[in-house]
């Protein structure tokens, strides 16, 4: 049933169906799996909203740029006008911009939920671990992210992928000990 929701665009309905079967079956791999792929794919719809609301923001003429002098009377009662609508537009297109980006966020934290729970059932599946791992990195989850990769190459050592995973865990590693700039 979920299947035929996602392909029919219903992707909350399938997510919704797939958390009764959770509910009821919460060791079916397959239903965890289809759950992780649904909300990456939530997310992926996300991520989208995100960039087009930046670009948006980004292509939105600022009233101003058309005002006329501001000398002249109506140069005056336009500047008047223009600074609200200016905020306003800016306020529209940020807003667009943080829902979609919460909604991205949310979807990935998610979609490494349903990652570990079939990592649980299924501890000894590098392909598992790997996922896992992918997923964790985009929802900025670098901690989880580390430990899946090192799973993984604890289960599969001489996967071909194994000298670039291992880079990667420096990598995060690193990234892990970056202090964090306050922006406010």
């Amino acid at each position: 049933m979920a299947a035929a929701q996602a392909s029919d665009g219903k992707i909350d309905a399938a997510v919704a169906t797939l958390l009764r079967l959770k509910a009821v079956h919460p060791n079916d791999v397959d239903g965890l799996t289809q759950l992780a792929s649904l909300y990456l794919r939530k997310a992926d719809t996300a991520r989208a909203a995100a960039v087009n609301a930046q670009a948006e923001s980004q292509t939105t003429a600022d009233p101003s740029a058309f005002a006329p002098a501001a000398t002249t009377p109506f140069g005056k009662a336009f500047k008047s006008l223009s600074t609200p609508l200016s905020t306003a537009i800016s306020t529209a297109s940020n807003t667009k911009f943080q829902t979609a980006y919460s909604n991205m966020t949310a979807a990935y934290s998610q979609a490494v939920g349903a990652y570990q729970g079939v990592a649980k059932v299924n501890p000894n599946d590098p392909s598992i671990q790997f996922a896992l791992a992918q997923t964790a990195e985009q929802a900025q989850d670098t901690k989880t992210a580390i430990v899946a990769y090192k799973r993984f190459l604890k289960l599969a050592p001489e996967d071909p992928t194994a000298p670039a995973i291992r880079q990667r865990i420096k990598q995060l590693k690193q990234q892990a000990q970056l202090p964090t700039v306050s922006t406010g």
